[in-house]
């Protein structure tokens, strides 16, 4: 046998032994299809490590819900989503309906042709599905972005630009904002209510089109519909509380006060609320504006008082900072009652479900020695938050979210829920970037 031969046998016999291994690793890996799936925990990410990691804005990070101590443990697992790693000045979450897709195995049901003169029947509604999705608004430049949540995807909606927005309120369809910053050409606070006028092609982006409300609006909140809108301002040294339509329509004043210091609240729709501005140093009170300008007291006296009261009108939340630590009661209007919460935190960092049987609340570890809550609100102290759902009727309080505290921390403010309560939406007051919880 030549010394040529003798190679060629060689590297035929060294390619069929190469070809065997990689039959055996295929096979392994039809068998164990998990074999490349990496554990998404891992890339939970830490505010501005997204660029670094190029993590898109959408991109899914896992978190399982824990639920101790009063109720059975709960086996789903909730994904919580960053929408967006730039600094947000508010969002809102939006329902659609959509004709569900017709089952290609259900029966065919036959076409029955009336008599004549026969009314025929009415055909039945049609089935639909609702989607979410959530609107929101860069900080920087006001431009409008949506998040979907059945594909993950963020889209830029609008890109007119509004420099240094502080603060966006989204109408129920999404297509009507609020956008409110300070003017410093003029040292006043501008309120610009905007509709968002869509591209004439699928390509072009669309642009804001509205006018201006009054002048140094000083706090604002939407109606439960999401449609109207109360809001407080000074008018020849008076405070006047006033509702409207998100265009600055339908104008009613419901308010006129010699007191300037108001948090306004719309919890019901025929109803809205005014609370003192909470402080250590000073007792609270809340009072209901009904259909007049009359001011009907709820509660008050009470220290460092934030209120947030039940969508049906019957309960309120509100937090007493008169201890060491915030304590979170469950106050009932009809009979006067009230009832402690067991968990510590500012009323102003929960949220009431649609329901008005549960409610959510970002509920800080740790507090530390800090005058709360001015501090809070001063912005010198931050939380480290794990989120709270509780029910009021069963009095069971549940953690449905906990943060790998080693690589994020979220301040929780601005808590949205969806209908059906299988979105829930905050912004972290730290960072001010969105995220979205799936339950």
């Amino acid at each position: 046998m030549t010394k040529k031969i003798k190679i060629l046998i060689g590297i035929i016999a060294v390619m069929l032994i190469i070809y065997g291994a990689l039959l055996v690793m295929s096979s392994i890996k039809t068998k164990n299809p998990q074999a490349n799936v990496f554990d998404v925990k891992s890339l939970f990410p830490s505010y501005g490590s997204n660029q670094q990691n190029n993590q898109p804005a959408g991109e899914v990070v896992e978190n399982p819900g824990t639920f101790p101590d009063q109720s059975a443990p709960d086996t789903n697992v909730q994904h919580l989503f960053l929408l967006s790693d730039q600094m947000i000045a508010g969002s809102g979450i939006i329902a659609r309906q959509y004709p569900r897709p017709v089952d290609p195995n259900a029966p065919i049901v036959p076409v029955v042709v009336p008599k004549k003169g026969v009314k025929p029947a009415p055909l039945p509604p049609t089935p639909m599905d609702t989607k979410y999705f959530v609107r929101f608004a860069e900080k920087a430049t006001s431009h409008i972005n949506e998040w979907s949540a059945e594909t993950k995807i963020v889209s830029r909606i609008s890109n007119t630009t509004i420099p240094k927005i502080q603060e966006a309120y989204f109408n129920s369809t999404g297509n009507n904002v609020l956008l409110r910053y300070f003017n410093e050409g003029s040292s006043q606070i501008d309120t610009y209510g905007a509709l968002i006028v869509p591209g004439k092609t699928k390509d072009e982006l669309g642009h804001l089109i509205g006018n201006f409300f009054p002048y140094n609006i000083s706090d604002l909140v939407v109606a439960p519909s999401k449609n109207r809108v109360f809001y407080v301002y000074p008018v020849n040294g008076d405070t006047v509380g006033t509702t409207s339509d998100f265009d600055g329509g339908n104008k009613k004043q419901v308010l006129s006060s010699k007191f300037s210091e108001w948090m306004p609240g719309w919890a019901t729709p025929t109803a809205v609320t005014v609370t003192t501005k909470a402080s250590r140093y000073f007792p609270g009170f809340m009072y209901a504006i009904p259909t007049t300008t009359s001011l009907n007291r709820i509660i008050g006296n009470i220290t460092g008082l934030a209120t947030l009261m039940s969508p049906d009108g019957t309960e309120v939340l509100y937090s007493d900072t008169t201890g060491v630590e915030p304590h979170l009661y469950i106050y009932n209007i009809k009979d006067g009652t009230k009832r402690d919460s067991g968990l510590h935190t500012l009323a102003d960092k929960c949220a009431w479900a649609s329901d008005s049987i549960s409610f959510y609340c970002g509920v800080p570890a740790y507090f530390g020695n800090d005058i709360l809550p001015d501090a809070w609100y001063q912005g010198t102290v931050s939380f480290s938050d794990e989120l709270w759902r509780m029910n009021v009727n069963a009095n069971i309080s549940n953690v449905v979210l906990t943060p790998n505290n080693e690589s994020h921390d979220f301040d929780i403010t601005n808590i949205e829920i969806a209908q059906d309560q299988s979105l829930v939406t905050f912004i972290d007051k730290g960072t001010l970037t969105l995220w979205a919880l799936e339950m």
